[in-house]
Formats: structure tokens, sequence, C-alpha cells
């Protein structure tokens, strides 16, 4: 394992914004992040765990410490139980490849995944989801690296229950000492004429609502969608001609009816498409994002009395 200086965190992200890592390094085994941690401790620094960069914004200033990317990415599919189908993944899987292997093995239950940057620790970490379904309807399973602990290769098994999943949150949000490693995620078996074409479709009401990025690099939601009042679900519900299960709605259309797709600061910009996305037009600074995101709230809290809470995390 390498720990290199003074390497551009613009690089490690979606976003492509963020200064310098002061160290980083990516690890593959559990005993290079033993190593890792053991160098940030004797060094005195911090440490941050990356994962594919696509819900985040570094600091313009970069990070002072050590920037550990976690990459095990083995994939395997375990026996059958109880008419459920385990693949077990490494936390540093791309999105991408766990369900290009679920629609090898004929199994259903990740097609909403299609097309979500990011890794498998890092969709676990903030609960991802679309379409309706979570990382949490399907992780039995969590192993993670315990800090606390003297004996690293003696990984911790977090059950799903014991994970607090909630909308866009979990138990390694709010314990960091926790370093999600592995997991294990419960599958059905289905028809790979079906799941493929779940697939198509998800993927291409993706290509049609989201912004692409290999275009406009992003972050992809800046904002959870809120829990708003009955007249703004019903203004809500009106307006989209749909009918909403409950009083939360999508924080993209809050913002549109601000009357603010389109705005700019510097290089960032708030998307013409999607209204929760903020793009890099190429020179975009974590500053104009975050002057973005401020006025976002000010306008949204104005004129809705909604507070609008981040869904990307800010590393500044």
């Amino acid at each position: 394992m390498e720990i290199k200086k003074s390497v551009p965190l613009k690089e490690m992200t979606t976003f492509k914004i963020g200064g310098p890592a002061q160290y980083f390094c990516a690890v593959e085994n559990i005993d290079d992040l033993a190593e890792a941690q053991q160098f940030a401790v004797s060094n005195k620094i911090k440490t941050f765990i990356l994962g594919g960069g696509s819900n985040i914004l570094f600091s313009d200033q970069g990070f002072n410490g050590l920037v550990i990317k976690i990459q095990n990415d083995a994939v395997s599919l375990k026996q059958e139980i109880s008419g459920k189908y385990a693949i077990q993944s490494g936390a540093g899987t791309p999105l991408s490849k766990l369900v290009a292997f679920s629609i090898k093995n004929s199994l259903t239950g990740l097609e909403w995944a299609v097309g979500v940057p990011g890794l498998v620790g890092g969709a676990i970490y903030g609960n991802a989801g679309a379409f309706g379904s979570e990382m949490k309807d399907h992780v039995s399973i969590v192993r993670t690296v315990d800090r606390e602990r003297s004996d690293w290769s003696d990984l911790v098994e977090i059950s799903c229950d014991d994970c607090r999943f909630s909308y866009r949150n979990s138990l390694f949000k709010e314990n960091k000492d926790h370093i999600i490693w592995d997991c294990e995620i419960n599958l059905s078996k289905g028809t790979k004429l079906e799941i493929e074409r779940k697939v198509l479709e998800y993927a291409s009401h993706r290509k049609k609502e989201q912004p692409s990025l290999a275009k406009f690099p992003s972050a992809g939601s800046v904002f959870k969608n809120p829990v708003v009042s009955e007249d703004v679900r019903k203004a809500f519900e009106h307006d989209r001609e749909v009918k909403c299960r409950t009083n939360k709605v999508p924080a993209g259309w809050l913002i549109e009816r601000c009357g603010l797709k389109g705005k700019r600061i510097g290089d960032a910009v708030i998307s013409e498409k999607q209204a929760n996305f903020i793009i890099n037009l190429g020179k975009a600074t974590a500053e104009d994002v975050i002057i973005l995101i401020s006025l976002i709230k000010m306008k949204v809290r104005n004129e809705f009395g909604v507070q609008l809470r981040e869904e990307i995390q800010l590393v500044i």
C-alpha cells in the first residue's frame, strides 16, 4: 500500500470539485486498512473514508489529514436461504457491477439501482434508494471494522435491524467508529427478461429526468425530499397530477417553484433538467456550490416554510 501526498480530491468525486488531500491511500484488504489507520494515529491526523465520491462535496482547501479510499470489490453468490439468494459484496464494489452481477444470475430486487453512481459501502452508509426501494430492503448483514477494537481482522457483523436504516440515514452516519467493509444482500430469483426490462425502464427514466454525469459533473440530489404541510402537498399533487402516500414531496419541485432552475453562481448552476441537481460547468468551486445551497434553502424556506436538509455530504 502506498500513501501519497497532496492528491487532488476533485479527481476522486463525481462533482469534480475539491482541493488536495494532505495524504491519500487506496486499500483493498484489512491489513492495508489497519496500516493506514496506524499511519494516521502515528502522525496525529484525521482520517476520512471515501467510497465512490458520488454524493460528496470537498472543500476548496481539500482535507487536512488522510483520505482512505475503500477498494475491496469482490462479489460472490452464496447459497439459497429460504427462497432468497445472498450476494456477498465488498464495500468497494461499484453499484453498476452489483446490478450487472444480479442480472447475470437472474436475481431481482436491485433494478432500481441502475445508473446510481458510487459504491456499495456508500449506498449502505446513506441508505441509497430510488423508485420506492432502498438498500435497507435488501441488506441482511453488514460487516464492519470497528476502530475501537484492537484486532481489525475480527469483523463485526451487524444485522439489518441493527443498522438503524431510515430515509437516507443509517447507524454508520451516526457512529464513525464503524467502517463498512462488506455486506450480504438478499435477492429473489426472477426472470432474466423481466429483470432486463425493468432495468431498461429505470435507466430510461433517469436519462429523461436527470442530467448526465458524463456531460455535467454533479453530486446527484443535493437535498433530501422534505415532509411538508398539507397545503403544500396538495399544491404538488395538483401541479403534477399525482397522489402522494405521505406529506413528503420532491425537493426538486420546491426549488423549481421558486424559479431557481438555471440560477448560476460562478461555474455552479442549478440544473434546468432536475432542480435538485447542482452541476459543475467546468470550473465550479465548493464556495460556488455552498452559496447556491444557501440561496436555495432561503428561497424555499421563505416561499413554503420548509427547511431543506442536504443529502450530499459536505466535507468543508
